[in-house]
């Protein structure tokens, strides 16, 4: 049965569920939600009306969002990036279930806050499963639709007892949530964000407590790697090689040019650059959250 089409693409519009486990060995990056906070938010808000077995499964939109058009009625959940989501031109709000019935449309624009949206369904699509997990990474072609973001015109079919949306109806507990709640980064907001030292941490000369003396603006993100711009350190081992070695989702690593980056939810699994320091989970949602604007500074400190 036909759950909805895409009548306008948003920028980079993809099926996530939390992602691949124990695959990194392949060189398959876990992928999942680039924040699981908000992302969890809004398939509670679903299960708040009852919904019975929720999938675990979203549709994260990058800086704009998609328009869609239901076929079938069903409820849905918002909430992270401030999209101006709207359903038949009425105003919806976040983080509360949306009862959508067959032809109602629901349209977003681009992101006056934030940089990921996250849209819950209270029930199951039919998508690609790649290694236990509908969760798209784009770079390699792997799950969701074609491995692909969403085009115009895509057709959403829903799940049939042979065709699952995901591995396991699991979400981030209430107390879990609370416990990692994040803000939504706002214009003129300085986000300090902790981290422990890594494995090479000690190439980075003249730094004490704070990774940045001060704070600085961010440069560029994706979902594979945050570049902090104007972070340059001078490092006792710049211009040498490294071997590769293992890498994950919030390792900070130095680049020749000694700017830091760090590792999102499909980075790569191993690399050459010095691992300098480890962002926790939580502290990574923020920052993917963060636009890539100069009003929004970005500070790394050490906790150890």
């Amino acid at each position: 049965m036909l759950a909805f089409t895409v009548t306008k693409r948003g920028v980079m519009s993809t099926f996530q569920d939390r992602g691949r486990s124990g695959v990194a060995h392949l060189g398959i990056p876990p992928s999942g939600p680039m924040d699981l906070f908000h992302a969890s938010l809004a398939r509670q808000a679903l299960e708040s009306v009852g919904q019975d077995s929720v999938p675990e499964l979203w549709l994260e939109n990058a800086l704009v969002g998609p328009s869609l058009r239901f076929e079938s009625p069903m409820y849905v959940a918002i909430s992270g990036a401030d999209m101006n989501p709207q359903l038949n031109g009425q105003p919806l709000s976040h983080d509360v279930p949306i009862e959508v019935n067959s032809g109602d449309t629901l349209s977003m624009s681009g992101a006056r806050t934030g940089v990921f949206s996250y849209l819950a369904f209270s029930r199951p699509l039919a998508l690609t499963s790649t290694l236990g997990s509908v969760a798209t990474l784009t770079a390699a072609g792997l799950g969701g639709v074609e491995g692909r973001a969403l085009a115009d015109g895509d057709e959403l079919h829903f799940a049939t007892d042979d065709s699952a949306s995901s591995v396991s109806p699991v979400a981030v507990p209430a107390s879990e949530s609370e416990l990692y709640a994040i803000e939504i980064p706002q214009a003129g907001d300085t986000i300090t964000l902790p981290v422990r030292r890594g494995p090479e941490f000690d190439i980075v000369d003249g730094v004490t407590k704070h990774l940045c003396v001060d704070s600085h603006a961010l440069s560029s993100s994706s979902r594979i790697a945050t570049l902090l711009g104007g972070m340059i350190h001078k490092t006792s081992l710049q211009s040498q090689e490294m071997k590769s070695s293992g890498v994950f989702p919030g390792v900070v690593q130095l680049n020749h040019q000694g700017q830091l980056m760090v590792l999102m939810r499909d980075g790569p699994t191993t690399g050459g650059y010095p691992r300098v320091a480890v962002m926790e989970e939580p502290a990574t949602w923020q920052l993917a959250q963060c636009q890539p604007r100069p009003d929004i500074k970005i500070c790394l400190e050490l906790v150890d």
